[in-house]
């Protein structure tokens, strides 16, 4: 998406010099939990991941953030602090806007009503999910999952490390509930251990009430 193409360019077209475009790598770091709001971003283009890290190491990914959204520690705006950091999850670009500056936007009206609206719907959907985690088991979180992130018959599963940390559960835990769909007969391994769906009804079933509940929308 071009920056013209953008919701928040009509806020920013008069002000060119008041903010930056910036592009970031696959997994750059665009701001650590520990670090001051100096900026505020608006995604163009690309994916980035907010996470929490536990006292104990343990990662959580709070949220998923796509295009034409904000970026940064928003919680510090309404007086909280999540501590999170945030990763580009690809390759991006990003409109980098001094807090100064954000903070003088804030206080117009169209503004604010853009701010809000688009992290209030970002935190219903964070909420929503956070929901799912306590009211479906984790088999049934685990084939909504794979058949969301599968091209063809072939689920995606780049790195059992970021499915587990994704799901919040253990990697063993993963690995015995793969093995269990395959004994199912919803999935198969290949010679080189890649990951087919085998039955997709099956696995759809398994699936059913995660996909009920995240696609009850109004």
């Amino acid at each position: 998406m071009r920056l013209q193409e953008s919701t928040i360019y009509p806020f920013l077209e008069k002000h060119p010099a008041s903010y930056e475009v910036i592009t970031v790598k696959k997994n750059a770091c665009i701001v650590r939990a520990n670090e001051e709001s100096k900026y505020i971003w608006y995604l163009l283009e690309g994916e980035v991941k907010v996470v929490a890290v536990s006292n104990n190491g343990k990662s959580i990914v709070v949220d998923e953030i796509a295009p034409n959204n904000f970026v940064g520690h928003l919680s510090n705006l309404f007086g909280q602090n999540f501590y999170c950091d945030s990763f580009a999850v690809t390759d991006g670009s990003l409109v980098q806007i001094p807090i100064a500056r954000f903070l003088e936007l804030m206080q117009e009206l169209a503004f604010s009503r853009l701010f809000y609206l688009k992290v209030n719907n970002r935190l219903y959907t964070m909420f929503k999910k956070e929901l799912v985690k306590h009211m479906f088991s984790q088999q049934e979180q685990l084939a909504y999952y794979l058949l969301q992130n599968a091209k063809g018959n072939e689920c995606q599963i780049k790195s059992m490390y970021k499915t587990s940390e994704y799901l919040c559960i253990s990697r063993r835990n993963l690995y015995n509930m793969i093995d269990s769909f395959v004994t199912d007969g919803c999935l198969a391994r290949t010679e080189k251990g890649d990951i087919l769906i085998a039955d997709f009804e099956k696995l759809q079933q398994k699936a059913l009430p995660v996909a009920t509940y995240l696609n009850n929308l109004i």
